[in-house]
């Protein structure tokens, strides 16, 4: 549908209109801890460049500040024209960006502590498998279709997972997790 006027373009950018109040503020609850963490992360990195937990608190404050601008225009493309550019790739990416954030927000920050390097040595094949688990975890969560939802958070196909290996992906998801 059209919107005629600045007040009715607002209520659509905000998706009031479209998906409700709830979704809308469900969305503000997200921005603000990627405000916080992102402003944690750039106080850290102004001051101490070298220290990787500003940089670590940074990128995460902006995935999720990504993941919030995805979620807005997924519910409106899904909602009010699926056929628009990119809906499908919007409404896949919303549903695994939580995957990497937890990874690495609950991880790295923790090797990294007190001066964003690590203790000695001896510490870098944890950080290494860190960075293992991470990237696996994210592409087995990226392409299962068990938990798979659309911006409604209805059950629903994932487009993206290969039908050969859509068994095989389910099942690795469980592990993945442990």
């Amino acid at each position: 549908p059209a919107y005629p006027n600045a007040y009715s373009s607002w209520r659509f950018i905000v998706n009031l209109e479209v998906l409700g109040s709830g979704y809308t503020m469900s969305v503000l609850a997200l921005g603000l801890p990627a405000l916080a963490m992102g402003t944690v992360g750039l106080l850290i990195a102004n001051r101490r460049p070298d220290n990787a937990i500003g940089w670590i608190y940074l990128g995460c404050g902006l995935w999720i500040a990504l993941s919030v601008a995805n979620t807005g225009y997924t519910g409106w493309a899904t909602a009010v024209s699926p056929d628009r550019f990119g809906a499908t790739a919007s409404e896949w990416f919303g549903n695994w960006p939580w995957a990497p954030l937890l990874s690495v927000f609950f991880t790295f920050p923790f090797l990294l502590f007190p001066d964003g390097h690590l203790l000695n040595g001896r510490w870098r094949p944890v950080a290494w498998g860190a960075g293992a688990v991470t990237a696996i975890w994210t592409l087995i969560v990226a392409f299962s279709s068990t938990y798979y939802t659309d911006v409604a958070g209805q059950p629903k196909q994932n487009p993206y997972t290969p039908q050969a290996l859509r068994d095989l992906v389910d099942a690795l998801e469980f592990v993945a997790l442990g």
